[in-house]
């Protein structure tokens, strides 16, 4: 049985289907200490202004094994050359993580994926130098 809950949401055997232009707030993720926590029960769009370097990702509130959870964060550099230490879960194309643009106020755009709980995240350059 499925119930209409609100336009084109809809409740069906215990699982929720969102509208296809569902969307999310950006929220602006700021680095603490060298940690960068991202809640996914936030928003899945974080805006990290890159003046530090990163060396631990706190990813919180993942889907179980099974579901899907993902998330994009966009850097902006601050002119600085600036390193992130990827967590080993972050599988990159060809394996190799891509190097940061450090020219001021320029973009990069990550996309990630789960669907093992965050055992690995399936990780994509959407765009650099943007």
């Amino acid at each position: 049985m499925a119930v209409k809950v609100s336009g084109t949401t809809v409740v069906d055997d215990n699982k929720v289907f969102l509208p296809t232009n569902a969307s999310s707030v950006a929220t602006t993720t700021a680095i603490s200490g060298g940690v960068i926590t991202l809640n996914l029960n936030a928003t899945t769009v974080f805006n990290i202004s890159l003046n530090a370097n990163i060396s631990t990702f706190t990813i919180q509130n993942v889907q179980s094994s099974g579901r899907t959870s993902s998330f994009v964060i966009v850097f902006t550099a601050d002119g600085t050359a600036r390193t992130v230490t990827w967590p080993v879960s972050f599988k990159w194309p060809g394996g190799s993580a891509p190097t940061l643009t450090s020219t001021n106020n320029k973009k990069d755009v990550f996309v990630f994926f789960t669907t093992d709980g965050g055992t690995t995240w399936q990780a994509f350059i959407s765009g650099q130098n943007l």
